[in-house]
């Protein structure tokens, strides 16, 4: 496996599958590195999408590679207002998620792997879920 930046999106609610491609994947990684790399994860909940771009763009000097997991980011899509930190409980501003997605688009840093990671069919309820 060649050395890239990639983003994934595994959803359902077979969570035991999901891990066990995230530790394959993690297992690509470290062989790529030659050793471990580091694994961040980020609550969905929690952030925005312009805390993600700051959070994908981090260089790390200690690994040549990096896997960040969003946990439920797209199913809270809907609850975030960007311009006030994320706080107020309102809509994610367009330009924001654009500006994310545009980001991914690009391409990711060098050595940086991506997976949101939606489990609780119950909460898939954001704009990229069917109801």
């Amino acid at each position: 496996m060649k050395s890239e930046s990639r983003a994934h999106i595994f959803s359902g609610a077979d969570d035991y599958s999901m891990w066990e491609s995230i530790s394959r994947i993690k297992k690509d990684l470290s062989s790529e590195a030659g050793a471990e790399i580091k694994v961040e994860r980020i609550s969905g909940e929690e952030t925005t999408p312009l805390k993600l771009i700051e959070a994908f763009s981090a260089s790390d000097f200690f690994s040549s590679r990096r896997l960040v997991i969003v946990d439920g980011f797209l199913s809270h899509l809907d609850k975030y207002d960007e311009k006030a930190g994320g706080r107020k409980k309102k809509k994610v501003a367009p330009d924001s998620f654009l500006q994310l997605v545009n980001y991914i688009k690009q391409g990711l840093p060098p050595g940086v792997t991506v997976i949101f990671m939606e489990i609780d069919p119950k909460k898939n309820k954001g704009p990229f879920f069917l109801q």
